[in-house]
């Protein structure tokens, strides 16, 4: 496990030190510490501690700059597109629900959206507002979400977290500058046959027999 660890951290080349200086370092600081024996690389960043307000947090934040010399990289970044055994996979940023939420598009076919959208028997809404760290930025990012796809004329299947899937890019965003509230509000059809609750239909069996069909548009 502690190899693992380690290998991971290797792999973003996280620093192992941290200098820091009451009044700053300069450049001639870090040329100086990049000279010293047995230090491979250093680089200076700047940072700030911040205020951030949301919906539902107040919160002092510390704000890190990126320098791109490829000392403490981030993991993924909006945008990226990587592979894994021949599979692409491209990363959008959609914050709201968490300050780093991503969506994930797998070959430009199946977008696994996480806890962005929250789909009701009507179309699909942004998500629960009571578990966002902020509502407004969630309902932005769902917006634009739609509109990078729509400028690429892609239609994927939506994977959600929780409730379901669609192929269906208008049931997805038919309710996208609106929250998902179903703790202030009864669902509006409790008779529906669809349960988002039941998976007693997802068993091993089922997931081996192949595609899901197509969704019944509404």
């Amino acid at each position: 496990m502690k190899r693992t660890g380690d290998d991971y951290l290797d792999s973003l080349h996280l620093a192992d030190i941290q200098v820091l200086s009451t009044l700053g370092l300069t450049d001639e600081d870090i040329a100086a510490l990049r000279a010293q024996d047995k230090v491979e690389d250093a680089e200076g960043e700047y940072v700030i501690d911040a205020f951030a307000s949301s919906d539902s947090l107040d919160a002092v934040v510390k704000v890190l700059s990126l320098t791109g010399r490829g000392i403490n990289e981030v993991l993924l970044r909006d945008g990226q597109v990587f592979e894994i055994d021949g599979i692409k996979i491209e990363c959008f940023l959609a914050p709201g629900h968490t300050w780093g939420h991503m969506v994930y598009l797998i070959d430009d076919r199946y977008l696994f959206t996480g806890d962005t959208i929250w789909f009701g028997a009507d179309g699909g809404y942004s998500f629960i507002s009571a578990l966002a760290e902020d509502n407004r930025l969630a309902v932005r990012s769902l917006a634009e979400l739609e509109t990078k796809l729509e400028a690429r004329k892609l239609h994927p299947m939506f994977l959600t977290g929780h409730t379901g899937w669609t192929d269906d890019l208008y049931f997805a965003f038919a309710h996208r500058d609106k929250l998902c509230s179903p703790f202030k509000k009864k669902v509006h059809d409790p008779s529906a046959p669809y349960d988002a609750y039941d998976e007693s239909d997802d068993t091993e069996e089922n997931a081996k027999r192949g595609f899901l069909p197509p969704v019944q548009k509404i």
